[in-house]
């Protein structure tokens, strides 16, 4: 019933903004611009309406998973094969959609309908002029006071590369490799925490010494198996591994997936401009992916555990199974103890592992925005950098904070970060990334 009321809003939404189009196709199919209207629609419902022109439809939708498309439109299906056993699919196509554009449409189901999201569901809420929903006449006696969105947060510019570097460092004097090389991701990819726990091995290639990192939608992305045949991955997970996609499943080994721009194809991961960024980032993973990762999956099958594709994997030390696709909570883990790490070494009482404080992982995404934000990248490719389906999404991450506002009026020079970026250069090489070969040779 939820998706009913989901997908016919959404039809009414399509139905109003697009009434004068509607009526040009009707007048150039004839009887067939139903079929052409309800093409449009599903287009729309997939690929969004947004693009970097803008929205000339007026409805800003943003792209859906194939499945989330699927599912509305076989809810709609549904309802009008619902209308056709009751005898009503005729007024459905000559009253509900489309009578000389939807000024003129006077099914009273629909006006009803139409009455009822405005008001109740507040579907209609994102098109100008539409009414945003009903209060009760109890609430509308009642002042409310608007409470103004904070600024967020990012990881302290001038401890960036001592987390990098430093915070990752067990006390054995061994490194917990694969948190540091996600964290790295994060900070110098600008990706979501959930994002690298969905890479598989064959995400990673590299290109005249660059890594590359594809970012694919973990259900619905094509790939090959081992069969030769193109699937998609959450098929080739569950023939091939007898596994569901993780941000299908529940438990542990569930990671999030918010839809981010060209998800269905190769989203590529854009590595901050700095000097010594990408050799370094080439150097930790090829380690990882030569040296660290075969030896614990060679540890896992001796235990007669099977098979995954995933790139980052547990080393048993968090307590998980050797092997298993690492995990959200040994992620977490082992980033809370790199900021207590920090805090300690720089006797810094504000390195408090907060949200409000920007040490948390997404904290390392607000930083790679911002760094951005500081150079002539235009804001286009800003949000291209950081995958984000709404062009508008990257301003709350770009946007200067008032303190750095303040200091711009107070001493008339231009922002710039506090992160030397030239640290790199300096010690790319003298990282070892050999302490794991102890543990699993």
């Amino acid at each position: 019933m939820l998706l009913i009321s989901r997908g016919l809003g959404l039809l009414v939404d399509f139905t109003i903004q697009m009434g004068p189009w509607v009526g040009d196709m009707q007048a150039q199919w004839g009887d067939d611009y139903l079929e052409k209207v309800w093409e449009k629609f599903t287009t729309a419902l997939v690929e969004g309406t947004v693009s970097t022109g803008g929205d000339n439809t007026g409805l800003y939708w943003l792209p859906r998973s194939v499945k989330s498309a699927r599912d509305l439109l076989r809810a709609i299906e549904h309802y009008i094969d619902w209308l056709d056993e009751k005898g009503h699919a005729s007024a459905w196509k000559s009253d509900f959609v489309f009578v000389n554009g939807p000024a003129n449409a006077v099914s009273g189901f629909r006006m009803a309908y139409a009455r009822k999201v405005i008001h109740d569901k507040s579907l209609l809420f994102h098109l100008k002029g539409k009414p945003t929903g009903r209060r009760s006449r109890a609430a509308d006696r009642l002042r409310s006071l608007r409470r103004e969105k904070g600024h967020l947060k990012r990881f302290p510019e001038n401890y960036v590369v001592s987390m990098l570097f430093d915070g990752f460092a067990l006390p054995n004097g061994e490194f917990d490799e694969t948190a540091e090389i996600i964290a790295h991701i994060l900070f110098l990819g600008g990706l979501r925490m959930s994002e690298p726990l969905h890479l598989w091995v064959q995400d990673v290639q590299f290109a005249s010494g660059v890594p590359i990192i594809a970012l694919h939608h973990p259900q619905e992305s094509l790939v090959q198996g081992f069969d030769g045949v193109t699937r998609s991955r959450a098929e080739t997970l569950k023939r091939f591994f007898h596994m569901e996609s993780r941000n299908a499943v529940s438990g542990k080994y569930w990671s999030g997936w918010k839809g981010i721009l060209g998800d269905l194809n190769d989203a590529i991961v854009h590595w901050l401009p700095i000097e010594g960024v990408e050799d370094h980032i080439s150097s930790i993973l090829r380690h990882y992916l030569l040296v660290t990762r075969p030896r614990i999956m060679a540890l896992r099958h001796a235990a007669g555990l099977p098979d995954h594709p995933y790139l980052f994997v547990s080393t048993a030390i968090d307590g998980e199974e050797i092997g298993a696709p690492y995990t959200r909570s040994s992620f977490r883990a082992a980033w809370k103890r790199a900021v207590n790490r920090l805090k300690r070494k720089h006797r810094d009482d504000a390195l408090k592992h907060r949200k409000d404080h920007g040490t948390t992982p997404h904290g390392a995404r607000h930083f790679y925005g911002h760094y951005l934000s500081q150079s002539p990248i235009q804001r286009e490719l800003i949000q291209q950098c950081m995958h984000h389906l709404d062009p508008f999404s990257q301003l709350v991450y770009t946007e200067p904070t008032p303190e750095e506002v303040d200091s711009v009026l107070k001493t008339g020079a231009p922002l710039k970060s506090k992160f030397d970026g030239s640290v790199f250069a300096a010690l790319r090489n003298q990282q070892s990334r050999t302490h794991w070969e102890k543990r699993f040779r």
